[in-house]
């Protein structure tokens, strides 16, 4: 799984050839192109750190914005695990800085199942931001939005 903790503020860029998500002092650039680049500073070509290719992509991307659902999320995740498409989609784990075990619940699906990753955010910015921010993540051409008290 991938995790990154976002600055809400600055979250993303977006252009034609690159997705770019700000982490730490880092900035990540995913190209259309097939592969991931970390820079250093705000977009500067200076200090590449490396490329990584990306596995094909997928068909669909599930986005999941995740509140304090302890209760509910292990069903929610469970019901994701167990859909027939395989490795043709993705879940999007949006953090939404919980406070309760929902952080320990993404953290474990996503270090066992590498179609989930986790957006881990700082502070909480509400169901709405949180959901528009793992669409940008989105790698698939098709997006569902799936609540983390529901089934699957």
């Amino acid at each position: 799984g991938c995790v990154a903790d976002l600055d809400e503020d600055k979250y993303l860029a977006h252009s034609i050839l690159y997705s770019c998500v700000h982490v730490g002092g880092l900035l990540l650039k995913y190209s259309m192109h097939g592969g991931v680049r970390a820079e250093h500073g705000q977009g500067s070509c200076e200090g590449v750190l490396s490329w990584c290719r990306l596995p094909a992509m997928p068909l669909v991307s599930v986005v999941m914005p995740v509140r304090n659902c302890e209760l509910f999320l292990p069903t929610a995740l469970l019901s994701l695990q167990r859909q027939t498409l395989g490795g043709m989609f993705e879940v999007i784990l949006v953090n939404d800085a919980s406070s309760d075990a929902s952080a320990s619940l993404i953290r474990r699906v996503c270090s066992e199942d590498s179609r989930f990753r986790e957006i881990r955010l700082t502070h909480n910015v509400g169901v709405a931001r949180a959901l528009a921010m793992g669409v940008r993540m989105a790698k698939a051409p098709l997006i569902a939005r799936m609540d983390a008290d529901d089934v699957c």
